[in-house]
């Protein structure tokens, strides 16, 4: 049986994919989201990204600095997640190397990922959400820490979430993450 799904990458090619648009565009950083999908005209590229290591794992595979804005962002959140973990547990954190597929190893073992995302309104039924791509169909930490931010980027709440108890789901046409809560009896 053949390859089904998207497209097959080659060894290489999304090293190839991504320096040609660095190239072609003259970009000084690694290539954001929006950008790979405006160059190419699809998702491909961006989804292959995002499910085999992450903008921080090619951005520092290519030795590119990350966007100032998305590396910042993420930066402040995950730091601030160190600090608010000591504070509330006693225990350290420290950041993992880009080639991990978490953000935190905290008291040695526990593997944290953070997310952080503004409030976002659906349009049709004005019902007000936080939407938080969680990147690969299977959690890699154990615990998700997701700061939910109001329209002025202060911390609306904070949600600490066991991975056991999400459940990732891929709408393949439309690319869109989706986190359900597993309900437990």
């Amino acid at each position: 049986m053949g390859y089904t799904h998207g497209k097959k990458w080659a060894d290489g090619e999304v090293e190839e994919s991504i320096m040609n648009m660095v190239n072609t565009l003259k970009l000084d950083h690694f290539p954001t989201k929006s950008e790979m999908i405006e160059f190419y005209g699809n998702r491909s590229l961006a989804e292959k990204v995002s499910k085999s290591g992450g903008s921080r794992y090619y951005a520092s595979k290519l030795n590119l600095r990350l966007a100032d804005s998305e590396s910042e962002f993420g930066n402040f959140f995950e730091e601030l997640a160190i600090d608010e973990i000591l504070e509330n547990t006693g225990f350290s954190s420290l950041h993992t190397n880009v080639k991990y597929p978490y953000d935190l190893l905290t008291n040695g073992n526990i593997k944290v990922d953070v997310k952080a995302s503004m409030k976002v309104k659906n349009k049709k039924a004005n019902l007000p959400y936080h939407s938080f791509n969680l990147e690969k169909r299977e959690p890699t930490c154990d615990i998700f820490i997701f700061y939910c931010l109001d329209e002025d980027v202060e911390i609306e709440k904070r949600v600490i979430i066991p991975s056991c108890l999400v459940i990732i789901f891929a709408n393949k046409s439309a690319s869109l993450y989706f986190c359900l809560l597993k309900i437990i009896p």
